[in-house]
C-alpha cells in the first residue's frame, strides 16, 4: 500500500501519504529532490523578480491605487512560470473612475496579463506572468497616465463651464440692463 500510495504522490513528499500508513518510516526534515525550485542565480529568474520588484513598487507608490496586496508564485510543479498576483482598490479621489479603469483594462490585453475586477469591492486583480514582465510597467504606466489625463481634463473641463456660465449670466444681465 505504501508503494501504491507514494506512486500516487507522483514526486510529491510523501511524508503526508506515509501516516497513513504506520509501518513506513519517514523523516519529516527530508527535503524531496523533485521539487522544482528556482536557482537563485538564474539570470531569467533574478530578471522576472527584479521586474515583480519594480512593478509592486510601482503599484505601492501610484497615488492612483489603495490598499495593494501581492502574492509571488514560483514556479513549480502546478506552475509553469512564476507569477505576481496583485490585487489593489483606487484612492478615494480615483475610485469614481473605476469603470473607466476597468475599460482601460479591457482594450489592450497583453500576452501573460491577466486582469480580473471585483465590481462589488471595487477591487482589481491583476496576474502577471514572468517572461513578459518588460512590457507589462510600461503598459500599466500608460494607463495610468491616462487615467490621470482623464480626471484633469474633466477638472478643467468643469472649470470652462462654470466660467462659460458665469459669463452667460452677466452677458444676461447686461442685456436687461440695456432695455430697462
Amino acid at each position: 500500500m505504501s508503494i501504491t500510495t507514494n506512486l500516487l504522490a507522483n514526486g510529491h513528499s510523501s511524508t503526508i501519504v506515509n501516516l497513513l500508513n504506520p509501518k513506513v518510516k519517514t523523516s519529516y526534515f527530508k527535503r524531496s529532490e523533485t521539487i522544482d525550485q528556482p536557482d537563485i542565480y538564474d539570470p531569467a529568474f533574478v530578471e522576472s523578480e527584479n521586474a515583480f520588484l519594480s512593478l509592486i513598487q510601482f503599484f505601492k507608490t501610484s497615488k492612483i491605487t489603495h490598499a495593494v496586496f501581492y502574492k509571488f508564485i514560483p514556479a513549480g510543479n502546478l506552475a509553469y512560470k512564476e507569477r505576481l498576483v496583485l490585487q489593489f482598490s483606487l484612492t478615494k479621489q480615483y475610485a469614481t473612475y473605476f469603470p473607466l479603469l476597468r475599460g482601460l483594462f479591457g482594450f489592450g490585453k497583453l500576452a501573460g496579463l491577466t486582469v480580473s475586477t471585483n465590481a462589488l469591492n471595487k477591487t482589481f486583480e491583476i496576474e502577471i506572468h514572468a517572461g513578459r514582465t518588460e512590457k507589462v510597467l510600461p503598459y500599466f504606466e500608460t494607463i495610468f497616465f491616462e487615467l490621470v489625463k482623464e480626471l484633469k481634463f474633466k477638472l478643467a473641463l468643469k472649470k470652462l463651464i462654470l466660467v462659460q456660465e458665469s459669463h452667460n449670466l452677466i452677458q444676461a444681465e447686461n442685456l436687461n440692463a440695456l432695455y430697462v
